[in-house]
C-alpha cells in the first residue's frame, strides 16, 4: 500500500523534466523515470561524502581538483543550487519536487 505520492510537474516550463531524468535512466541503465529518480538519489547520498573525502585527501592536486569543481550547465535549466564540498563549491540542478 502507498503511503505517499510524490507528484513532478512535467508541464509548461517543467517540460525539460521529462528529457533529463530518460537521459538519467539511460546512464545509470534504469528502465523506469521511478529507478532513474531512485538510483540518482542513492548515487548522490553516496557521491557527496565521496566528493568531500576526495577534495581533502592529501593526494588531491590542483588539476583533479578543478575537474571535480567544474560547472557543468544542463541546458534549459533555470534553477541551480551550489553545495559545498569541502573547499569546493559544486552547481547542481535541482528537480523541485
Amino acid at each position: 500500500m502507498y503511503e505517499r505520492v510524490i507528484r513532478i510537474r512535467t508541464d509548461g516550463k517543467f517540460a525539460y523534466r521529462k528529457e533529463l531524468v530518460d537521459d538519467v535512466a539511460d546512464l545509470l541503465g534504469e528502465n523506469t523515470r521511478v529507478g532513474a529518480i531512485e538510483a540518482s538519489t542513492e548515487l548522490t547520498q553516496a557521491m557527496i561524502p565521496a566528493l568531500e573525502r576526495a577534495v581533502e585527501h592529501e593526494d588531491m592536486t590542483p588539476g583533479l581538483a578543478e575537474i571535480l569543481s567544474t560547472r557543468v550547465g544542463v541546458q534549459g535549466l533555470g534553477r541551480r543550487e551550489r553545495a559545498r564540498v569541502g573547499s569546493t563549491a559544486i552547481e547542481s540542478p535541482l528537480l523541485a519536487v
